[in-house]
């Protein structure tokens, strides 16, 4: 395949003669789109964000009624469980090392074959790699929800929040994946408190007859060897996102008066007693969410549990909301105690508290050489990452003083210097930009692949750092947070999909060159547009759309020529599905909101209004529309 290649590219007199369309003639096509019904069967989320955003005040009460309609429908058919179990099923069947499988059988089959069999002539059977294996279907597994998470967005903006709760209720049954709850619960939040206590409630209360075990859709729970069986995963996962979510809707801007009592009383009954203990973790994360008083005693109990994942929750409750000498000592003792994922899991809650042991732990880890017998994963390129999420006074120095202490690879130099451009220390682009260069990477055993393995493909729009100066305003730049939060979306899931196959030289080049995008998004520096245009033309998806992701963030004018040559890029596809339609939606309604009067933007728009996808071409002839 040609990465990064043009799908078209229309030839000058073509863009002419469509900037030459008068308005009524451009009325007339999206009169045509709307009563063809095609907005429908789009499977694309983008335009309904952008009708319900800017795109609204360009449209009369009936088109926009007629519009949000048919996208209504097309985005439940979006969220259609069924249809996503069939998404799943067809890209695990097509992943990789499955099809290495089926090819052998379906070569070897049939009266010829098992002669051959028999008298000892058939070729062995390819080695699989179960590793890969396991990371590509889990991997495919999750597209079609990466996907719906998306459209179920658009749906509570679209006023159809029932629909939206449905899926966010499946999903936290179906995808057994670390990143699901955490997501799903915050999809559910973000329907707000009414809304959203209204579906927890209901979760919490009936999480035992309305899951998908109680339908018998789901195996039964193995039985246990001793004592009575517990409740079935389903059950567990339904009522741990109930918890988790009432503690956040408690939390101060919340839920008010008697509902917000009602939350906490029911979080609060949940932790105690023998029956309780599966949902003991969704206690601890919905009581930290709360920050109420009440939570204290009930999180320091929760603290001493048996369980590893019930007490880091509690932990970070305690440290992070309340202050909490007690936990914040308890997490410092993990670090140093030999389970490298263990000591990151408790510096990640106390660099959120700005803790200085924690702060040194990561500067003498960073620079700790790895020998050739290492057993673990590789822990120290996501310490950098946690500092740049820390941000603040605290993580650039942090880094700083890592990297004058020395990394003890090239490899980990660059990530280092990458995220100080992040972290705004411009003097880093230079170094930065040489390094993108470089594929001939010194690396320490068990480096790149296995600590980025976990990678969490959903962004949470409210931990994104943007720019906020510039040409746009504070309110447009949470518009424009939200219109490539789809982008973003797409670049982690085929982040963890390509480091799942790729060796370890190739996977640190791409890994160094995505996250330079990602800096240079919130770093802006001068000459940040031409750096990456170049990487829209990587061989790697995750890198393409990573760049393009970067150069809908950025409010300097210049990068709307790269937003325009990003729009006629390729960034490949989800189980079968190519995902370049959503990547040029929201292109189109980053530039719409970015550069509402440059003369560029019309050009690129006229592009966009003869797309193969009806919902890029909607946003398009809206965007060449005035304002009603």
């Amino acid at each position: 395949m040609t990465t990064g290649k043009f799908l078209y590219e229309p030839a000058a007199a073509v863009v002419c003669c469509l900037l030459a369309v008068s308005a009524s003639a451009g009325d007339g096509a999206l009169e045509k789109l709307l009563a063809e019904g095609t907005l429908a069967k789009t499977r694309n989320p983008v335009p309904a964000s952008f009708l319900l955003g800017e795109g609204e005040k360009h449209l009369t009460a009936d088109q926009r009624a007629t519009a949000l309609g048919q996208l209504r429908d097309g985005l439940k058919a979006q969220i259609n469980v069924m249809r996503m179990l069939g998404e799943q099923t067809t890209g695990a069947m097509n992943s990789e090392e499955v099809q290495k499988q089926m090819d052998y059988a379906k070569k070897n089959t049939g009266t010829g074959s098992m002669l051959k069999s028999m008298l000892g002539m058939s070729p062995p059977p390819p080695q699989t790699n179960a590793q890969k294996m396991q990371q590509e279907i889990k991997a495919a597994m999750m597209d079609p929800w990466v996907r719906g998470i998306e459209a179920a967005h658009a749906l509570v903006k679209a006023g159809d929040a029932q629909a939206a709760g449905n899926f966010y209720y499946n999903c936290l049954q179906m995808m057994q994946s670390d990143w699901v709850p955490s997501a799903c619960v915050d999809g559910i939040v973000d329907m707000g408190p009414r809304r959203g206590s209204l579906l927890l409630n209901w979760m919490l209360d009936n999480a035992d007859t309305v899951s998908i075990a109680s339908s018998g859709f789901a195996p039964p729970p193995p039985a246990p060897k001793h004592g009575k069986a517990g409740p079935p995963p389903a059950v567990i996962e339904l009522r741990v996102a109930a918890l988790e979510g009432l503690g956040a809707l408690a939390a101060p801007g919340g839920l008010e008066g008697d509902a917000r009592e009602t939350a906490i009383t029911k979080v609060l009954a949940y932790s105690s007693g023998n029956d309780n203990e599966p949902y003991f973790k969704g206690v601890a994360l919905g009581l930290g969410r709360s920050r109420d008083q009440r939570a204290i005693d009930p999180l320091r109990k929760l603290a001493k549990d048996s369980r590893k994942d019930v007490r880091l929750a509690a932990w970070r409750g305690l440290a992070v909301a309340f202050h909490d000498d007690a936990a914040t000592k308890a997490l410092r003792s993990e670090l140093g105690a030999g389970d490298l994922q263990d000591e990151l899991n408790a510096a990640q809650i106390l660099f959120e508290v700005g803790d200085e042991a924690a702060l040194n732990w990561a500067v003498e880890t960073i620079g700790h050489r790895r020998t050739s017998d290492a057993k673990q994963a590789d822990i120290r390129p996501q310490i950098v990452r946690s500092l740049v999420g820390l941000g603040g006074d605290k993580a650039r120095p942090t880094l700083e003083r890592a990297l004058a202490a020395g990394t003890g690879n090239d490899w980990l130099e660059a990530w280092v210097r990458v995220a100080l451009l992040e972290l705004g220390d411009q003097s880093q682009f230079g170094a930065v930009q040489s390094a993108l260069a470089k594929q001939d990477w010194s690396l320490d055993p068990r480096g790149i692949r296995s600590i980025w393995r976990a990678i969490r493909p959903i962004l949470q729009a409210v931990a994104q750092t943007m720019i906020s100066g510039g040409v746009a305003a504070p309110s447009a730049v949470d518009q424009i947070r939200k219109a490539v939060q789809v982008i973003g979306n797409f670049a982690e899931g085929e982040r963890g999909r390509y480091l799942a196959s790729a060796d370890d030289r190739k996977a640190a080049t791409a890994r160094l060159r995505w996250q330079t995008a990602d800096a240079l998004a919130v770093a802006h520096p001068q000459g940040a547009v031409a750096v990456l245009t170049k990487l829209l033309d990587d061989e790697v998806p995750a890198v393409r759309l990573s760049a393009a992701k970067a150069l809908a963030s950025l409010d300097s004018p210049e990068a709307l020529e790269g937003i325009a040559t990003a729009f006629g890029r390729d960034y490949g596809d989800e189980s079968g599905i190519s995902r370049t339609a959503e990547v040029r939606g929201a292109l189109l309604r980053a530039a719409v909101i970015r550069f509402p009067q440059d003369a560029r933007l019309k050009k690129l728009l006229a592009v966009g209004a003869s797309d193969p996808d009806a919902g890029v071409r909607f946003i398009a002839l809206v965007g060449l529309r005035p304002a009603a």
